[in-house]
């Protein structure tokens, strides 16, 4: 699935190698003759230094399972990461400060993406919600309960509404 491509620089290496990569400019500006290609050499060797990171990076963390309860004292958001595959539950009254805890400390960890978003009731404030959440990092699939009452109709039309076709919604 290429519809979206996050790359975070909150992984725990990228900032090392920015520090490298910029050293590495800097040393290459401060030599009498410049030259093009020492450039493209600090440049390519960044990147493939990445690539190694990264692919290090996601091997370690395969086939583990982890648990993560993301809290305010009032509102909860559990995240399951199986697989590397991230399920984020909500059970928040609607309110943003936590799911987007929940992404920023997941984002530290994990690729900027949420393969399911799951509600487990619905709320008033759950589109403005999920759309902020859609904005800022990228979303599968949201599953949503089923309306019990004509009021949780119109919230489920507005969370549609707002996430319009930028997720699966079951």
């Amino acid at each position: 699935d290429m519809r979206g491509i996050y790359l975070s620089l909150r992984y725990p290496f990228a900032g090392v190698i920015l520090v490298l990569m910029m050293l590495g400019v800097i040393s290459v500006l401060c030599r009498k003759e410049f030259r093009a290609r020492n450039m493209f050499a600090v440049f390519l060797a960044s990147m493939l230094t990445f690539g190694v990171c990264l692919g290090v990076y996601t091997f370690m963390g395969k086939d583990a399972t982890y648990l993560y309860l993301h809290t305010d004292g009032k509102n909860d958001v559990l995240s399951l990461v199986d697989d590397g595959e991230v399920m984020l539950i909500d059970a928040t009254n609607g309110g943003k400060r936590v799911p987007q805890m929940a992404v920023d400390g997941l984002s530290d960890y994990y690729r900027c993406e949420i393969d399911t978003y799951v509600l487990t009731h619905l709320h008033s404030y759950h589109a403005g919600t999920l759309k902020t959440l859609a904005d800022h990092i990228k979303i599968h699939r949201v599953l949503l309960p089923e309306a019990e009452t004509e009021q949780d109709e119109k919230y489920l039309r507005a969370i549609a509404e707002a996430l319009n076709g930028t997720c699966d919604i079951v």
